[in-house]
């Protein structure tokens, strides 16, 4: 397995500090604290980053945040608003010393926060967890509105939420349910099963329009990546990313003897897995790029989400807009993501999968998968599709 750089293992290591911080109170009373110092504090964590950079301010300003009473959780929570997620983790810490300390929640504040519905997501799912932990007549009135909430762990709540009550209603009303539930859902494992739950009722989902996977290919390859350093390599279908020839041939290809042609590829696999194992052939060492083409019906914001076990980049319109040099470290959808900007017509994107030379059983796999959605996760659909509909 490739090693990983630093930052993979710093990141989880802070957070235990973080952790640690949390418990590790200093003896100065909590009546003491300066709103100036909270501030102060606040900032520090906030400029923590992913590569370790200002951790040692934020533990000092954890020994302050962490004798703040309950009456400063909202604060707290709004902080997270403008902090990353190894900072969100250090003020979820401070939180929960907070309201360890014991007093009255100040629920109408913090119900304020959740409602506005534009804070970070880590502190909104907080925010709920906190109303709602002791008080069951105010979870029931709350999750039913999550199924549209913008935060996704949220949105899960609700998606529960309204499955279990399709468990308990007619069948026309399950349906009703079910089709609202797949239609707000946006974790893939959500849609699964609401797909399997619909399946059950007579209604068939294609799981991957839903999804927005792409499914139609072209791919081209092997290239050379022997000792893993084909990633930043730009063999023949990178040298001309404003303009994809899928007629061209590569001879700069791993078999010198034979140029390389690009080939029709089209996936089964309702997560639009493309195995190149079975696409290209059980090849170590090598670099295969896919070519596919989104047809947009305006100019919009989007985002491309990948799942890729083997080290990858993807470009959008000649931009590279995802980029992972990592091998055999797990595959997942929506596992990286890159924020694109469409423009209305065809968009080119390429993708480029680079597969080592370990010899493991677990080391074997050679694939991916790649959707077009908005920043919720909703599938966007190709213009083509989107006529079809209409019709």
């Amino acid at each position: 397995m490739k090693q990983l750089s630093l930052q993979k293992w710093l990141c989880p290591a802070l957070a235990m500090l973080a952790m640690t911080a949390s418990v590790c109170l200093t003896s100065q009373s909590a009546s003491g604290l300066e709103n100036d110092n909270i501030d102060e504090a606040i900032r520090a964590i906030q400029k923590v980053d992913s590569k370790g950079n200002g951790h040692e301010a934020a533990i000092k300003a954890m020994a302050t945040l962490n004798q703040c009473k309950i009456d400063q959780v909202p604060r707290l929570l709004a902080a997270m608003d403008n902090a990353n997620p190894l900072g969100q983790n250090w003020l979820r810490a401070a939180i929960n010393s907070a309201v360890n300390r014991g007093g009255e929640l100040p629920a109408d504040q913090i119900r304020k926060y959740f409602n506005e519905r534009n804070g970070s997501h880590l502190g909104r799912l907080l925010a709920f967890e906190l109303l709602t932990k002791d008080n069951e007549s105010l979870s029931k009135v709350l999750t039913p509105k999550l199924i549209d909430d913008p935060s996704l762990p949220l949105r899960r709540k609700g998606i529960k939420w309204l499955i279990s009550k399709s468990e308990e209603s007619d069948h026309i009303q399950a349906l009703g349910m079910l089709g609202l539930a797949i239609e707000k859902a946006r974790d893939a494992d959500q849609v699964q099963q609401l797909q399997g739950l619909l399946s059950k009722k007579g209604i068939q989902i294609d799981l991957t329009k839903q999804l927005g996977y792409a499914a139609e290919w072209q791919l081209v390859g092997p290239f050379d990546n022997k000792d893993q350093k084909g990633f930043s390599v730009a063999y023949g279908p990178e040298k001309n990313l404003d303009a994809i020839d899928t007629k061209a041939e590569y001879a700069d290809a791993m078999d010198k003897e034979n140029p390389a042609n690009w080939t029709e590829h089209l996936t089964s696999d309702a997560m639009g897995v493309v195995d190149l194992n079975k696409a290209v052939g059980k090849v170590k060492g090598a670099i295969v790029y896919g070519y596919t083409e989104f047809e947009s019906g305006e100019d919009r914001d989007a985002e491309i989400r990948i799942g890729c076990i083997n080290a990858n980049k993807v470009w959008v319109n000649g931009e590279l807009v995802i980029s992972n040099e990592v091998y055999h470290v797990g595959m997942m959808p929506d596992q990286f993501k890159g924020k694109v900007k469409l423009k209305k017509g065809a968009n080119k994107i390429l993708f480029k999968v680079c597969q080592n030379e370990q010899t493991q059983p677990w080391a074997q796999r050679w694939q991916f998968q790649l959707r077009v959605c908005d920043s919720t996760g909703k599938a966007i659909a190709p213009a083509d599709a989107e006529a079809e509909s209409n019709e």
